[in-house]
Formats: C-alpha cells, structure tokens, sequence
C-alpha cells in the first residue's frame, strides 16, 4: 500500500475504513483495500505509530534510487530493506485489523516519515466483543439494580425449538451514560480496554497483533491510547486547578482507569489523616522550644510516640475500609483473578494443562536463575551505598566542629540519597524486566519489591546510625563520634534537611523535567527517552515552527510516557517512611507532609492532564505490595519510636552517655511490646469491610444472579410433583448390609 493509494495526499486527513478485497486467487496484506467511510462515525480511541522513512530527504517516492531530493540525497540499499520490512509490517497489521472489524484513520507526520493510524471500532463490535469477554459494565444505579456490575451480555432472540424460552433482553438494564446518544453504552476507559484486546487477542475473531514484539523490532514506533479533548478540560480545570475542591474520583477512574484513581484516592485518603498528627506535632514543637535549655526531654514526647504508632495503625485500618468501597463501588472485586499476560511476556508454545487452551509457557527455573542474579546484584548495591554514607559520618566526624562543614555534609547525604534512589529505580527496572513476569501485577510487584529493599536502606540508614549507633560508635577505632549529651537534636537536624529536599527537589523534578523533556522532543522530533524503543527514524527537518501545526494524536506521541502511579507511589511511601519512623524526633514531619501533599495532588493531575501521554487504563483491585510495605512500616515505625525515647532521648546524667541502663531497657521492651499488641487488637477489632458494603455486595451478586444470569433461588430448589411421592412404608428394612 502506498502513500496514493491509501489516499493518505488528497487529504491527510480523511477518515478511512479497512475491508477486504474480493480479488480471488491473491493472498497476503497487499489485498487490503481503503474505502472511504461516514467521517462522523464511531470515535477512534487508540494510536499506532508505524515508521514509513528512514530520512524526511527520501523523496516520496521512496524506491525511485535514481530520483534524489534536492540536496542530492538517495536512499542507500539498508534504507530501503528497512522501508520494504517497515512496508511488509504494516500490511500485515492493517491486513489482520481489517479483519477483526477495526476502523481506521491514517495520516502522515509532519515530516511524512512516520504514518499515524488512529484505531476504533463501532457500537456493535465493541459490543461483539465485552460479550466474548464477559465484560464487566455497570447496571442501573435505580433500585432494584444498584449500579451493580455484570458481565455484558447481548440480546439474544431465542429459538423456535424452545418456544423462544431460551430468550435473552438484558441489554437494556446496564447504564448508559448519555442520555438519548445511541453511544452510551461504554466509558472511554471501556472502548480503550475492548478495543485493545480486539487488536491484541489470539482469539478467533480478533486480529492478534504482538504490539510489544513489533515494537521492539521497531516496525511500530508507539501506540498509546488518545486524549479527549472536552473530558481532558474539566478534569484540568476541576481538578489540577481547583485547589480547595474535593478530587472527582469518579471522573478520574472513568478516564484514567482504576489503578491511577486508587492512588488519588489513597494519597488523598492520607492527606487527610494528617491533619491530627499535624496539630500534635506543632503543640510537640511548642513544647520543645518551651523548655530550658531547649531538649526533647518533656511530657509531650512519649504521649506523642504512643499517638503516632495508634495514628498508623488506624490508618490502615480505615484504609482498608475505604479502599473496600471503592473495589465495590468501581467493580474491581476479584479483579486479579481475571488478569490476562502482559504483551511483553514470552515464553514456549504449549497446551495449558488446566483447560486444554494454547498458551505461552516461562519454565520457573530460568526465573529462579535470574532471582538469583539479580538479588546478588541488589545486595552489592546496599553494600556499597552503607560504605558511602560510612564515607559522608567520617567526614562529619572531621569536621563536627565546624557548623558549615556539618550542614554541608547534611545536604551532601540528602543529594546521595536522591541520586541513588533514581540511578536504582532504573536498574530495579531493567532487573525485572528480564524476569519476564506473566501478569501486570506479578511484574509491579516484583519491581517494587527490588525498589523497596534498596530505597528503605539508602533513605533511612543514615537516620538509623544517628538514632542508635552513634551515641557508642567508634568508627575505625577513631574518637568515638557521640554526642554530647543526647543524639536527638542532631537526628532532628539531619532529618529537616533530608526531608526538607526531599520535598523540594521531588516537586520541581515531576513538574520541570518532563516538561523539559517534552521541549527537547519537539525541537528534535523524537519521542521521550522514557520509552524503552527508539524512534530515530522521526527528525523534524521544519524545526519547532511547524511542530505547531501537528495533528492532535502527534502532539500527544511526543509526550512524556506516564509510568502509572509507579514513582509517585513510590515517593510517597517514602514520604510515609520519614513522617513515621522518626516522627518524634521531628515532630514537623507531619505538617510539612500534609502542605506538600496538598500540593503534591494538583501537581500529579497536572503532569496528567498537561505533561504527560495519556496512560492506558489499567485495573486495580487494591495498592497491591504497597499496601505491605506500608503496614511493613507501620510496625518499624513502634520499634524505632519507642526506642529512641528509650536509648536516644536526653538524659539529666551525662555519665549514663553511651551506656543503656535497665530502666531503659525495661522501658522499650514494655513500650514497643505494648504498642505491638494494641496494633493487633485494633487489626482484630476494625472490621476490613464496612457492614453497609458487605450488604450492598451481596445485593449486587443477587442482583447478577436473578437479572442477568436468570438464577433465582427459588429456581434452584428441586421441585418434584406431588404425584410422584411414594408413601409407601415397608415392615422392614430389606437392604442387606455392608
């Protein structure tokens, strides 16, 4: 298919549709045929980038070797391999989407090396296929349905052979979600998932197309689902702009799919919950500055410790509570149950022993292999990042004498510990990604498994050392590096400067960067550097003048890639870490956390809405491993609090310095054992699920049972006609015996 034939000059931007030709005896892609199609038909809801020249000089007529642009520049035979292969790929893909009943509009970059083809299907298909899924949509929010989810399932007429007893209208009892638009059937985030899985799936009726496979190949360039332009407005100016308006998580989840809302949700949910540990920490402060001289030791801190370590595990509790209603109210229940592979994952053909089916099959012993390579990899990078920051105490150590060099040592760390975290989080990545995980979820939970393990000991060791090991430590058998009378003003001190950066640095790094980047892309005409395929093919010879005049779904490509909450989940579980483990020697932490967050949510749905790409819209059921690493802190959290009230705290005689007495020892143990229990108790206590959700989700399963699936209770009871009961009663018992 060439450039004229698919009417790509008379206008670029015609509407098309795919449909076979009738030619008989011909086979292959080369048999696709472009018709014309009704411009204001289905919306296209995803893009496909497919390279077309290797150079914006190739002349259009790419294969003519003797024709040269005006520069003189002539393809080279390589070039024109690449052009053939590029060619060959993309019949194919259009030949198979064709095929599945995808709808297709096709056009050229700007600098005509690239063709966009921008993909979507009609009500009917889409409906075609959440019936071969069992899609789940919602009911109607009226009684007796409640907004309940279903597998979708289409009219069907029923037979003559049945009496048309075998009838099926439940069409008409999902929700639309416009009024009087034939449309309504499906949410954006609906059409991107089934229009997805039309393009992606193997099975019959659909075109089976490897998007990851073509991409690493380089015979796709990208393809990414498309921003709505009115949608995409209100949530700007409804959400990232609207400070003090509450978040609209529905809109949200409708147009960034479950797993983007949960976290909103989330860090909403925790910002919220700051508030109170705000206000202890402030009147914790006032006490501090209160006292002479100045000295942590008062009769705020250990109430104080023993509220934050209650604080967070209420937090979870009621998190969980809250996280159950959002499962229900989204229809997320179960939902990793039902999670297909991920386009990346590759393995061997064969016969899935459980249900007979073709499948892809990654024996466990090479993935033990590579677990094992890549946690001995993780442990030399912890190894050498605790003998960095033994570098950066020794040369505090130096210089404790001086107030400058120590500060500058404080941000020197501050400045490691954000290096590493990044230069990690790249290679956690890339270790995960030769592990070759199944699902979606295997694949996150693995990468923050890696990112978790390394990031808690660069962030925190520092701040343990401080805490516990400095008031006797002896580095190297130099002077001992102690305080003088307490550690705690100096744990306090470190801590305000770390987190304090931390805090700065994240902020101006989501915001700038990628905006940065984006600039740097249209100047160049390349994609973000996020993105693990390259696109060198893509330069812009016009320079960012005519960049401006790019179609819409070519503005969007050059967007950065969105990672789907994963480093902002990430730093705020960091966040949660600072605000928690140490709280008490900086009792800040909390209000400085919850000014942030504020913040830290319209800067999030700005990069949303603005900055980045639009993501696809995963599912979520729960955080998944955050969750774990969050109650994981939680319970480090009791440990450390407690014991720096007990080891770390001032003490009236400077002789006990460096020295734990009994009474201090007692006092931990009784503490943190103290804590410990009550966390559980509270756990045991605080039901995970509301009683209003558990009644509702079991009126929604009664509700699936009795209207879609026609199974009522009554019916399920064996009925026997009364005619057909023998009372007859014998004088004995006549089975013979075992």
């Amino acid at each position: 298919i060439n450039a004229e034939y698919m009417g790509l000059h008379e206008n670029p931007a015609t509407r098309v549709k795919m449909s076979m030709s009738a030619r008989a005896g011909s086979t292959g892609a080369q048999d696709i045929r472009i018709g014309m199609d009704n411009p204001t038909a289905q919306r296209l809801d995803l893009c496909i980038v497919f390279p077309y020249k290797t150079s914006p000089h190739i002349p259009d007529d790419r294969y003519n070797t003797q024709e040269a642009d005006r520069h003189g520049y002539r393809p080279t035979e390589k070039e024109l391999n690449d052009m053939r292969a590029w060619d060959h790929s993309r019949h194919i893909i259009l030949h198979r989407l064709a095929q599945a009943g995808v709808e297709a509009k096709l056009f050229y970059s700007t600098n005509h090396c690239d063709i966009y083809c921008k993909v979507g299907c009609d009500i009917e298909r889409l409906k075609d296929e959440a019936d071969r899924l069992n899609y789940k949509l919602q009911l109607k929010e009226e009684s007796p349905y409640f907004g309940a989810y279903a597998p979708y399932s289409r009219d069907r007429p029923g037979t003559k052979e049945n009496s048309y007893k075998d009838a099926k209208r439940v069409d008409h009892l999902f929700k639309r979600y416009r009024p009087n638009d034939k449309d309504t059937l499906f949410r954006t985030v609906d059409r991107i998932h089934i229009v997805d899985s039309i393009i992606r799936s193997k099975d019959p009726g659909c075109a089976g197309i490897d998007i990851g496979g073509y991409q690493k190949t380089r015979h796709i360039l990208s393809y990414f689902p498309l921003h709505e332009r009115l949608e995409l407005e209100f949530l700007h100016a409804e959400w990232a702009k609207a400070f003090f308006k509450k978040q609209p998580m529905n809109r949200i989840r409708d147009y960034f799919g479950e797993k983007i809302a949960l976290y909103f949700g989330w860090l909403g949910f925790y910002t919220t919950w700051l508030v109170v540990p705000s206000i202890a920490g402030i009147v914790v402060q006032i006490a501090y500055f209160a006292t002479t001289p100045q000295s942590y030791n008062n009769w705020t801190l250990y109430p104080f410790c023993i509220f934050m370590a209650l604080w967070a595990t209420f937090f979870m509790e009621f998190w969980k509570r809250k996280n159950a209603s959002f499962c229900l109210q989204w229809g997320t229940i179960g939902y990793e149950e039902e999670e297909t592979p991920r386009p990346e994952f590759y393995g061997d053909r064969r016969i899935s022993p459980v249900n007979d089916k073709p499948e892809l099959y990654y024996a466990p012993m090479k993935r033990l292999r590579d677990f094992l390579i890549n946690y001995s990899v993780i442990t030399s990078c912890v190894g050498g990042v605790i003998l960095l920051v033994i570098s950066v105490f020794l040369l505090r150590t130096a210089s404790k004498n001086s107030a400058g060099l120590g500060f500058a040592a404080n941000l020197l760390l501050s400045g490691m510990i954000l290096a590493f975290n990044e230069l990690f989080g790249r290679l956690a990545r890339f270790l995960t990604d030769r592990e070759n995980h199944r699902t979606q979820t295997d694949y996150e939970n693995h990468l923050i498994a890696k990112s978790f393990i390394f990031k808690f000991i660069n962030s925190y060791i520092s701040l343990f050392y401080v805490a516990f090991w400095k008031q006797g430590a002896r580095l190297f058998g130099s002077d001992p590096d102690s305080c003088n009378v307490s550690c705690l003003n100096e744990l306090s001190n470190l801590l305000g400067t770390v987190f304090i950066v931390r805090l700065l640095w994240g902020n101006f790094s989501e915001i700038v960067f990628p905006i940065l980047k984006g600039l740097i892309n249209r100047q160049l005409g390349t994609r973000g550097s996020a993105e693990p395929e390259g696109d060198t093919a893509s330069l812009n010879p016009h320079g960012p003048q005519s960049f401006g005049d790019a179609a819409p779904a070519e503005r969007q490509r050059f967007l950065e890639p969105y990672d789907h909450a994963f480093k902002d989940y990430d730093e705020m579980i960091l966040q949660f870490g600072y605000v928690t483990l140490f709280v008490v020697s900086f009792p800040m932490a909390p209000l400085l956390a919850i000014i942030n967050n504020v913040f830290e949510i319209r800067i999030d749905a700005y990069k949303l809405t603005k900055v980045h790409r639009r993501p696809h819209p995963y599912r979520a059921e729960d955080l998944g491993t955050w969750y774990y690493i969050l109650e994981i802190m939680s319970v480090i959290a009791v440990v450390t609090n407690t014991a720096i009230i007990a080891f770390a705290a001032d003490t009236s005689d400077a002789t006990t310095v460096n020295t734990i007495s009994t009474d201090q020892l007692w006092t931990f143990i009784i503490m943190e054992h103290a804590l410990l229990i009550v966390k559980v108790l509270v756990k045991l206590l605080v039901p995970d699920v509301p009683n209003s959700v558990q009644i509702l989700s079991k009126r929604h399963k009664y509700v699936v049972d009795k209207y879609i699936r026609g199974v009522d209770e009554e019916d399920q009871q064996f009925h026997v006609p009364p005619e057909e009961i023998s009372e007859e009663i014998l004088p004995t018992d006549d089975d013979p015996d075992d």
